[in-house]
């Protein structure tokens, strides 16, 4: 029987917006806490930052942080490695070697930025919430754990082999993903900080699930006896998984662990968000939404375009939200609004229709053709089931700067890459990277775009 459950954050728990499905983790989190399961976090992030995701019930939560370096339990620290002054100098004098390595050193009271510019600092401070600047080592007066290094993506794997060579016999380098690299204590990871929790809570590694995606849950992984390893994951690490699930975008760890637990007080709509099958077609909530959605559309579609105020506030209302620089011309129809999101100065042509049973976000300056169609949802294809009314829904991602032609299918779970171009009539059934021309059916790419 599982007693703890563990998950990585960025890459595993959270989508690539570093958002997850609040209302159903509620549910999940409130099954383990009647039935004593617990629920750690473990991540190569700051503290303060991982806290901040779990709204009310934030500091019941155990958080295995800095990936393994500092773990805290009821918002007391129960345990913390420490490298001492002498290998921070040896260290950081290695770093600044390299113009490439932008040096982050991560301590129990805040994280330190080392000659950093503003933009780092902006990049640094969504993954640490108590983040300083300085010009010197000198200035630090905090224990310190670990390092976080940002480095460019193309170059990640060569940094990280020549700094395993220069000092990898006093400080661990291992890779986080994202363009980052953490240097921790080789003897303490993950997978030290779960054998460490087992220990307290008197559980052993065979009561254990972990959730994870990179090569810093490697030790975590292989310890526990249910390692879940996300889709997302690259194939190092998903060989040593208990199972592959589907990925961060697609929710992946909730899917699983309402699977687990059966977790059964869940609403259509909620299963619908999760790409699972849901009832699209009998439930009644569901089917009071789409026709409240069906009736502003209605509005929409039959207000005067010199009544801009008007259709602004039907927009508003359709959406919920207010979106900057937004035009769609009538006629325009979706089933439920509210899943779709827009950046800035996007247009929508005449006719289109998004079929929103899953979400549907939509960068900024983006132009959309005529009678364009977003599907999202997906049907049975045995008869029997899909005369039940089931479906379920993935969602669909159109980056920045981007056009696509008139009568355009975009069809459920595809992501086009930021500045691409789909060509008029196109049938998208697969991802399309970013800065390409593409089209046909179904769509290929045709050629790259150079955007200089």
């Amino acid at each position: 029987m599982i007693k703890l459950v563990a998950v990585d954050m960025d890459g595993t728990f959270l989508d690539d917006q570093m958002h997850y499905n609040r209302t159903i983790f509620r549910k999940i989190y409130n099954y383990f806490k009647e039935n004593d399961i617990y629920f750690v976090v473990a991540s190569g992030n700051q503290y303060y930052q991982l806290k901040s995701f779990f709204d009310d019930y934030q500091d019941e939560i155990t958080y295995i942080s800095e990936n393994g370096a500092y773990i805290i339990e009821n918002k007391k620290e129960i345990f913390h490695c420490e490298i001492n002054k002498q290998d921070i100098y040896t260290i950081t004098k290695k770093l600044q070697e390299d113009s490439r390595i932008q040096i982050c050193l991560c301590g129990i009271k805040s994280a330190y930025l080392l000659n950093a510019s503003n933009e780092f600092y902006n990049v640094y401070s969504k993954y640490y919430h108590r983040l300083e600047m300085i010009e010197s080592l000198d200035e630090i007066n905090d224990t310190i754990v670990k390092f976080a290094l940002f480095v460019p993506a193309e170059d990640s794997k060569n940094i990280l082999n020549r700094l395993t060579d220069d000092i990898g016999n006093i400080i661990k380098p291992v890779s986080s993903g994202h363009q980052s690299i953490d240097l921790i204590d080789p003897r303490y990871n993950k997978g030290t900080a779960l054998e460490l929790l087992c220990k307290r809570y008197n559980l052993s590694l065979e009561e254990c699930a972990v959730f994870g995606d990179s090569p810093n849950d490697l030790e975590m992984l292989k310890k526990a006896k249910y390692s879940f390893v996300m889709e997302n994951a690259n194939q190092s690490i998903k060989n040593i998984a208990y199972k592959i699930i589907p990925s961060n975008n697609h929710y992946g760890v909730l899917k699983t662990l309402l699977d687990l637990f059966n977790v059964s007080n869940i609403t259509e709509r909620e299963k619908a968000l999760l790409g699972m099958w849901y009832d699209a077609n009998n439930d009644q909530k569901v089917l009071t939404d789409r026709l409240n959605t069906h009736h502003l559309c209605f509005k929409y579609n039959h207000t005067d375009p010199l009544d801009q105020d008007i259709r602004q506030k039907i927009l508003n209302e359709l959406f919920q939200n207010e979106n900057s620089n937004l035009e769609i011309i009538s006629p325009f129809f979706c089933d439920c609004g509210n899943l779709i999101t827009f950046g800035h100065n996007v247009f929508i042509n005449s006719n289109a229709y998004f079929m929103d049973g899953a979400k549907i976000n939509i960068g900024s300056n983006v132009y959309i053709g005529p009678s364009v169609g977003l599907y999202t949802a997906i049907h049975p294809l045995d008869y029997k089931r899909r005369n039940q009314g089931l479906e379920k829904a993935m969602p669909i991602e159109i980056g920045d700067n981007t056009w696509l032609g008139g009568n355009v299918v975009v069809l459920p779970g595809v992501k086009i890459g930021h500045g691409s171009v789909i060509g008029a009539g196109s049938v998208v059934t697969k991802d399309i990277p970013p800065n390409v021309l593409a089209f046909g059916n179904p769509c290929r790419v045709v050629k790259a775009i150079d955007q200089s």
